[in-house]
């Protein structure tokens, strides 16, 4: 205990409390915030994790050096990410150019052509990414993306086959295709990060590198796409992003852990649904979730402004 008298006139100055501490009375003890720590297959154990969360209590910040060397699952996703973001502009570039090419070998422009794949790019991630937060709740993330690289590295190379045909319809099918995969996996892509990381600073920080990955990605990837276009081929533009998929599946392949947030409750309702089943009931949440989204854009004022960047983008 503390035997002291607190000196009314000292208080005044410091604007502190009149008050006498008994020594009798005993000291209250510390009150310790219980903390749940899930582990979702991080590569920390738990002397480590103790040891992080005490110095982020300190309010130490979290590197993006220390991050990328301490946290191996968030290497292999952003890894994963800077090959998968830079394959895409191999692909766009390249199919840009086919087009040009296409129409200039039968003497005609290409300007309505290339606004219909900027089009196709950006439609599928305004009908499908809603599915692909409804997969990503109800299954493991991880697999996930793990599948959907696989399908975008197959659906890649029916490019080669819509250049081989010389056919901008088929350019702009496998196009579609493309980007409907990718609005299906950018939901688990970007929610996989908060369970990759330990705590909120972490989590600032990754966000914030895959920003900064994404826009090294957007200017050097497209710039990689417009040099390979030119000097190795169209052709090979189209192999480097299907191999870009597959590199990018081992990748995903190597983060360790099980990144599943649905409950049991949720499956055990689903796989007990008479009539409808599992496909019926990611339907129904699918719907939810959309008409939850635009109801949430219409509450707010600046939600029109979404609809008119799409718009002006389109």
């Amino acid at each position: 205990g503390i035997n002291t008298v607190v000196d009314p006139a000292e208080n005044v100055s410091y604007g502190a409390i009149d008050q006498k501490i008994d020594p009798a009375l005993p000291l209250s003890p510390p009150i310790h915030i219980d903390h749940e720590i899930i582990n979702h297959g991080h590569p920390y154990s738990d002397a480590v994790v103790d040891t992080i969360l005490a110095e982020n209590k300190t309010g130490r910040r979290v590197s993006y050096w220390s991050l990328m060397k301490d946290n191996e699952n968030f290497r292999w996703y952003l890894m994963s990410y800077l090959v998968t973001h830079a394959g895409e502009w191999f692909t766009y570039v390249a199919c840009i150019s086919a087009i040009e090419q296409i129409h200039s070998s039968n003497n005609t422009t290409s300007r309505t052509s290339i606004s219909i794949l900027v089009s196709l790019r950006l439609l599928p991630n305004a009908l499908f990414t809603s599915i692909g937060g409804v997969l990503a709740d109800l299954h493991d993330r991880r697999s996930i993306m793990l599948l959907l690289d696989i399908l975008g590295a197959l659906v890649a190379l029916l490019f080669l086959l819509a250049y081989h045909w010389r056919s901008i319809t088929a350019l702009y099918v496998a196009t579609a295709l493309q980007m409907t995969v990718a609005a299906i996996y950018e939901p688990s892509r970007s929610s996989i990060v908060s369970m990759l990381v330990l705590d909120e600073d972490s989590l600032k920080t990754a966000i914030t590198i895959s920003e900064l990955a994404w826009s090294l990605m957007t200017s050097v990837g497209s710039s990689m796409g417009g040099f390979s276009a030119e000097y190795l081929g169209i052709s090979t533009c189209f192999y480097i992003d299907s191999v870009s998929y597959f590199i990018s599946a081992l990748f995903i392949w190597k983060i360790s852990g099980k990144y599943v947030v649905a409950s049991e409750s949720d499956s055990t309702a689903t796989r007990n649904n008479d009539n409808e089943g599992k496909s019926c009931f990611s339907f129904s949440r699918f719907t939810r979730m959309t008409n939850e989204g635009l109801a949430y854009l219409r509450s707010k004022p600046w939600g029109p402004f979404v609809f008119f960047k799409f718009s002006a983008a389109m």
